[in-house]
């Protein structure tokens, strides 16, 4: 611009200007609205909706609420302030947004920390209160896990009288009801967790006060909700984890009592339930973890008590189990917090290996070709990538280059295109806020940020 003329500068910043981005922020960068003018309105709980946002916000008025985002400011508004108008200001703390269909459903306090189920299709019409599954004002149903199950709401609730189980809804008060008291204990809890939907087929791990918490699967109906496997005999239970589809069944992290925590795989049978690989053998176990497939393999992070905690890959089968590469030689931990991602066909993640800090590296399953993408933050300090999302044709995350704090980058998968996407917040500070979710919304990235004069308040990215 500078050779072009002084005018053709002005001009540009007027642009940005005009067009509502802040002068210090790189293009394509921009506050959405200045929610809560002069404080934070501090949005979460992102999730998309069609070709909207919906978040949780707090304009210093309504208190923490539902809104709704199309990218412009004319277009952020509050949905509904569930409180009004009998506890004005105070807050419904909107979570687990979940489209199901047409509606999407959310878990809010119905009266003063009462939480229960919400349903809407975006509009203060058609927001309500699906129904009070637990009347006692004493205590809460704090729904939790909600899935998308074929077209139906399934959740873990607690109505006050069976603890935290298994339950279903349609959108209406009738068509909300538990789906089975696995632990029939008096006020005992099996606590469902992990929900996960492979065909048609809804597995989750729970405890029914005798197996301990072992793999549990579900149609939506009583009848069809059962035990999978005893796997670890007694009530100490197999504790699953990392409840995972790939390959049209369920992988998972399961402790038999005999080889600790290993990968398995379940087809929804007693018979189909069984041992992948046993990764580290003895008691102790690999202890795998943020599984996640890409294409035909499935990668995980796990330790076989030689290399420490480094990057695996499995194709479901025994032999086709092995280690990717030992990224920090020796025992040392080459993955750190797991942040595994999909994109381009390939698999990214952050890593740290003797000469670098965590950065972020990318792998096609080989040795060879696992290698680290860029040292951001020079030497052996972190960048600490996190919040990898796909948008555009480019993968965003978060990372700290050791100069400009925590600000938004971007790759398209080669060191040369890894670069800043977005100064923020110009300084050392970094521009991060308490909620730092990336949600794309057809090709435009949604999230939280704090540029130092408006507080935490909602952005937008466009690559």
């Amino acid at each position: 611009m500078l050779r072009r003329g002084k005018g053709k500068v002005v001009v540009g910043i007027l642009a940005l200007i005009i067009a509502g981005a802040p002068a210090t922020a790189s293009a394509g960068a921009r506050i959405v609205k200045d929610i809560n003018a002069g404080a934070s309105s501090m949005p979460g709980e992102l999730a998309r909706f069609g070709h909207i946002a919906l978040f949780a916000a707090n304009d210093g008025t309504h208190g923490n609420e539902l809104w709704r985002s199309n990218g412009t400011e004319a277009g952020t508004r509050l949905v509904k302030d569930l409180y009004l108008p009998a506890f004005p200001g105070s807050s419904a703390d909107p979570y687990d947004i979940t489209q199901v269909g047409k509606r999407f459903f959310f878990a809010a306090k119905y009266e003063t920390n009462q939480w229960e189920i919400y349903v809407s299709r975006g509009t203060a019409a058609t927001t309500r209160l699906v129904k009070e599954i637990n009347p006692l004002h004493f205590t809460f149903s704090a729904p939790s896990e909600l899935t998308n199950f074929r077209g139906t709401l399934i959740f873990a609730a607690d109505d006050g009288t069976h603890g935290t189980e298994l339950w279903r809804s349609d959108g209406t008060a009738a068509g909300t009801k538990m789906v089975k008291d696995i632990n029939p204990n008096p006020g005992a809890s099996s606590t469902p967790s992990e929900l996960v939907v492979v065909g048609k087929t809804l597995y989750f791990y729970a405890d029914d006060g005798t197996h301990g918490a072992e793999l549990w699967k579900s149609n939506g109906h009583r009848r069809g909700t059962r035990l999978v496997r005893d796997v670890h005999p007694g009530s100490d239970g197999a504790s699953p984890y990392f409840l995972t589809k790939f390959d049209g069944q369920l992988f998972l992290s399961l402790n038999d009592g005999a080889r600790g925590d290993e990968l398995w795989k379940s087809d929804g049978t007693r018979r189909g339930t069984r041992l992948v690989a046993d990764i580290n053998r003895g008691p102790t176990g690999s202890a795998p973890y943020d599984l996640t497939a890409v294409g035909r393999e499935l990668y995980f992070n796990a330790g076989d008590g030689t290399h420490g905690n480094e990057l695996w890959r499995s194709n479901g089968r025994k032999r086709g189990t092995q280690l990717v590469k030992d990224i920090n030689r020796g025992s040392g931990d080459g993955i750190i917090n797991g942040e595994l991602i999909a994109f381009d066909h390939k698999l990214f993640f952050d890593a740290k290996d003797a000469s670098h800090g965590v950065e972020l590296w990318r792998t096609d399953g080989t040795k060879r070709r696992t290698r680290l993408l860029k040292d951001i933050h020079r030497g052996t300090e972190d960048s600490s990538p996190e919040s990898l999302t796909g948008v555009g044709g480019a993968l965003v995350f978060w990372a700290d280059d050791g100069s400009r704090g925590t600000e938004l980058w971007r790759t398209n998968g080669t060191s040369r295109g890894t670069r800043l996407a977005a100064n923020i917040n110009p300084g050392p500070s970094g521009s991060t806020g308490y909620h730092r979710e990336l949600v794309n919304v057809g090709g435009t990235l949604f999230f939280a940020a704090n540029d130092g004069t408006h507080g935490d308040e909602l952005w937008k990215f466009v690559p």
